[in-house]
């Protein structure tokens, strides 16, 4: 049940945390809510609004504009990820529909999107930028509802108000609220009594936050959340606390959350670029008040960069594997500050001289790109060949993923909304990825995974030529097949760029129990088609396409099959959706997936070629 807590008396309770010595109440008339409320508003450190309007496809219709959005959430109709429901009346701590969060669910993310208040700031904006009364009533509307319905958690309901999770108070904090603070600070409606409820309920998550903090990206959201909050809001008496606390938490996290290659723990490329952002906050509100940067930053950052340029395709896009959203490095490098950049960047953003490197690997996140060149007729492989990372992980050790001439053409199933769903419980196990299954059964990493365990300079175990002609990288996948890793078989891989035009798989499977085995080796395509004769496969549609051939080491038959859009148990042929057809919700599309299939006892050895082809 929704607990109710008055605005009059959070707003009572703001005043009991305000330091009154602080210079925005000198000569104040304490007797005066208007007085008191005045020095606040004046007092409110703000930050830049945002150049767009707020809308995006996460909470808006297509072609959605911000006076139609406000309109439609005016009649309580909300949009979450492409799932949209009118409500009774606007809770922001359950589901409109319970099923959604049960198990075999297919979307579980409404509370937690719908308390990041997207919506919220959209009308800020609008209000800001065209006087709209009506933005401002209904903004205040909605903020009075959620300082009444989600007040702090207490011990015995903390699970229920899914509302205060500390993922959410990071990014409501460090993110959002401030763009609204700063919009509508002088706005009349927003009142003296509800401005000081709002606040207090600022003051109340960055007293929850600290004691309750997570890891990795989403301490450094917690972090950016209160380290904001101590910067935009100098007038409580804890600020200084929470400045101190956080900063002392983002050098820290300098050395514990990046191996020493620089990738972030969670081995994600945009996870990474989570963790990276919040450090470009801290140094954007540190500087908008004339405080300084501390100097462990820049170098820390410098080396945060290093593995977006180790695994960048020509056209400026990231390869990335486990749970990750797309990386556009040109836009990153359009919001770095000039002193992180290097000579090479200039390729991405002016059309430069091509980077002094062809390859890459990252010893310690064991991720490796192969390149022909740097053209957009050339050619690029990539391999995640390291350690289960530290969380959104995925069992797709050895999985590749080829680009050539402007198109991704081989990948795996991506990323799909956290849910208890058939498709995210696929998307995260080895059947989604471009390696192999041994008898039907899946890499078992996560049995053997302890978090923190690893050591941040710990090599991937791997060998590579990166200087070659023919550039390689080989590694392999030791841990065991099934639910306990009861099968024993290695998978060795290694991949070889012979030119803009042909790679090499080398796929060696041993196997020390005298057991007969099925092998299958995966290959997710990323086109609309294929055709299958023999031991050959081609690609179908707008080229480029590929032509995947494989041979047997010992001349034995191999089997090679097809099929778009599987059903479960088995999901094989769903694949990423192009990025072009989101319409704000992440789903796989069937895409064809092809499978090599053969029979082992002892060692044996397939050879895929792979051309590119028009």
């Amino acid at each position: 049940m929704t607990r109710t807590f008055s605005v009059t008396d959070q707003a009572a309770a703001c005043l009991k945390r305000l330091n009154f010595e602080h210079p925005a109440f000198e000569n104040c008339d304490m007797t005066s809510l208007e007085a008191v409320a005045g020095r606040i508003r004046a007092s409110i450190n703000t930050v830049d609004l945002p150049e767009g309007d707020g809308i995006n496809l996460r909470i808006a219709r297509k072609n959605e504009t911000p006076d139609k959005l406000i309109s439609r959430c005016l009649n309580n109709t909300w949009r979450v990820y492409g799932h949209e429901y009118t409500l009774a009346t606007l809770d922001y701590n359950i589901s409109p529909d319970p099923s959604e969060n049960s198990f075999g669910c297919d979307f579980g993310e409404w509370t937690w999107q719908l308390n990041r208040h997207e919506a919220w700031l959209v009308a800020a904006l609008h209000h800001h930028r065209t006087g709209d009364t009506r933005a401002i009533e209904a903004l205040c509307s909605w903020i009075r509802t959620w300082v009444e319905t989600c007040p702090a958690p207490t011990e015995e309901c903390n699970t229920e108000l899914t509302s205060w999770r500390t993922i959410e108070i990071g990014i409501r904090l460090g993110n959002i609220w401030p763009h609204i603070f700063t919009a509508i600070k002088d706005a009349d409606t927003l009142d003296e009594v509800l401005l000081l409820a709002w606040l207090n309920s600022v003051a109340e998550q960055c007293d929850f936050v600290w004691p309750n903090h997570k890891t990795n990206n989403w301490l450094m959201m917690e972090m950016n959340g209160l380290l904001t909050a101590g910067i935009m809001f100098p007038f409580f008496t804890d600020a200084p606390e929470w400045e101190s606390r956080a900063l002392g938490v983002y050098l820290r996290e300098i050395d514990n959350q990046f191996l020493a290659d620089g990738m972030q723990v969670e081995l994600s490329a945009s996870y990474h670029g989570v963790s990276l952002l919040q450090y470009l906050r801290a140094c954007a509100i540190l500087k908008s008040v004339g405080k300084k940067i501390p100097q462990e930053f820049m170098p820390g950052m410098q080396r945060m960069l290093n593995p977006w340029r180790a695994m960048v395709r020509p056209n400026g896009q990231v390869f990335c594997f486990q749970d990750s959203g797309t990386v556009d490095y040109p836009n990153w490098l359009h919001r770095l500050p000039d002193k992180l950049q290097i000579a090479d960047d200039a390729f991405f953003v002016a059309d430069r001289t091509e980077p002094g490197h062809r390859n890459d690997f990252l010893p310690n996140a064991g991720q490796g790109v192969l390149r022909s060149g740097w053209t957009m007729n050339d050619t690029a492989v990539a391999i995640d060949a390291g350690p289960f990372g530290e969380a959104h992980q995925h069992e797709d050790k050895l999985s590749i993923q080829i680009w050539s001439r402007g198109k991704d053409l081989l990948g795996e199933a991506g990323t799909v909304h956290y849910a208890d769903s058939p498709q995210r419980r696929y998307s995260l196990g080895t059947l989604a990825h471009s390696t192999a299954v041994i008898d039907g059964q899946h890499q078992n990493n996560r049995r053997l995974f302890l978090k923190g365990e690893r050591p941040l300079d710990a090599l991937a175990e791997a060998t590579y030529d990166m200087e070659s002609d023919t550039p390689w990288i080989k590694a392999a996948y030791e841990d065991g097949y099934g639910p306990v890793g009861e099968i024993k078989v290695i998978h060795e891989r290694t991949v070889m760029l012979n030119s803009a035009v042909l790679i090499t798989i080398s796929d060696r499977f041993s196997a020390h129990d005298c057991t007969p085995h099925t092998i299958e080796i995966l290959f997710h395509l990323l086109k609309d088609g294929f055709e299958i004769s023999n031991n050959e496969c081609r690609s179908t549609g707008d080229g480029p396409n590929l032509i995947l051939s494989c041979r047997h080491s010992d001349a034995k038959a191999l089997a090679v099959t097809g099929i778009c859009g599987g059903t479960e148990p088995d999901l094989r042929g769903w694949a990423a959706m192009n990025p072009a057809d989101y319409q704000g919700s992440y789903k796989l599309v069937p895409r064809p997936c092809i499978t090599i299939t053969a029979e082992m006892e002892g060692d044996v050895e397939i050879v895929t070629e792979i051309r590119i082809i028009d």
